[in-house]
């Protein structure tokens, strides 16, 4: 291929796509006024993609901020909280490309971070009293953020911003002291939470049709419900303790339990993909897929570390992050192969919780 100074070329990298200037070639052949590069310098133009292929990674152990700019291939810790912080319960974005985050002391008493840099400079936020622990949290079609919160029985709570995390507001559900473990949102703005009683075993569903602001109970689950997801037909996919996975075709009223799931394993994490398949992260290093709506699943992937997947992220349309206890992990074919891309285990952490600011799929 022959390039001049000032041709404009499209580039490709870790999934991002730019328009780039060329600005310096270091020459290996010339004909004419054309150039035969073996390398050049490119002034970027305009992207497609992630604008910076930022990936964010929380992790236990003074509640550790962790990133990649490379969407997921390199990894550095950016930031702790201190001593006194070591739970991470929850990552999210705000409609500007800015992060939140959801972190805890072992007391139960949770806080909310924030930055506006990608991930190198993180905040926390002034916040009422009486927040407990943060166990999961979303962004809204409205761009309200939502956060579910519990730790142990009568302690469980939502809470929301409208103002990209500066300030939250209590939701008083009246009728759950479940903790909130974990929330889905469907193509139409609908909000799924799924709650677990520590005490009894037991779970709930529980639905908002108003970006988080209200919500009521949509029916007992059986066992608690430790990840939630919202498949690509509109049905509600729950993963119970103990391992088993059941859908809802009707918005969480009723509940038909699928197969080919394990047992005697927690579901932590639930992630449905772009193609429509949904991945579940169980707690001994194995992924289950669904290509049907969380009706059917099967075993897809064994992580040779066979640790707890707390946390599965699409940050483009091909590559995934698994966050397995102390290690990272990268698929760039939505989860069919893996490499591991870190591994932490010397710095005593586990990551818990991922995002991708920006990315929209």
């Amino acid at each position: 291929m022959s390039w001049k100074l000032g041709d404009i070329v499209t580039a490709h990298y870790a999934g991002i796509q730019a328009d780039c200037k060329i600005t310096e070639v270091m020459l290996s052949a010339r004909e004419g006024d054309a150039i035969y590069r073996t390398a050049a310098t490119f002034e970027v133009l305009t992207t497609e993609g992630p604008a910076s292929g930022t990936v964010l990674a929380g992790a236990d152990g003074s509640a550790q901020f962790w990133r990649s700019i490379d969407l997921g291939l390199t990894w550095a810790m950016t930031q702790e909280t201190g001593d006194e912080f070591h739970y991470f319960g929850a990552l999210t974005d705000t409609a500007d490309g800015e992060a939140v985050a959801g972190i805890s002391n072992f007391a139960g008493n949770g806080e909310f971070w924030k930055s506006d840099d990608d991930g190198s400079r993180w905040l926390e936020k002034d916040i009422a009293a009486g927040v407990t622990r943060i166990l999961c949290m979303l962004r809204t079609l409205s761009d309200a953020l939502v956060a579910g919160t519990g730790f142990g029985a009568g302690d469980a709570q939502f809470w929301r911003s409208t103002d990209d995390g500066e300030s939250w507001e209590y939701i008083d559900t009246a009728g759950t002291e479940d903790d909130v473990l974990c929330m889905a949102m469907a193509a139409d703005g609908t909000l799924y939470a799924g709650t677990t009683d520590f005490g009894s075993g037991l779970g709930e569903c529980w639905r908002s049709t108003d970006h988080g602001a209200t919500w009521v109970k949509r029916s007992n689950t059986g066992l608690g419900v430790y990840s939630i997801a919202v498949a690509a037909n509109g049905y509600v996919v729950i993963g119970l303790y103990l391992g088993a996975i059941r859908y809802s075709s009707n918005g969480g009223t009723t509940w038909t339990t699928a197969t080919g799931t394990p047992g005697g394993v927690i579901p932590w994490s639930m992630l449905v993909l772009s193609n429509g398949d949904i991945l579940t992260g169980y707690s001994d290093g194995r992924i289950y897929r669904s290509t049907n709506n969380g009706v059917t699943w099967w075993l897809d992937t064994t992580f040779p570390c066979s640790g707890d997947i707390y946390a599965l992220c699409q940050v483009s349309e091909s590559i995934v992050i698994a966050a397995v206890d102390a290690r990272l992990y990268r698929s760039t074919d939505l989860g069919v192969s893996w490499i591991e891309v870190h591994d932490a285990s010397d710095d005593g952490v586990i990551f818990k919780a991922l995002v991708a600011p920006g990315v929209e799929l």
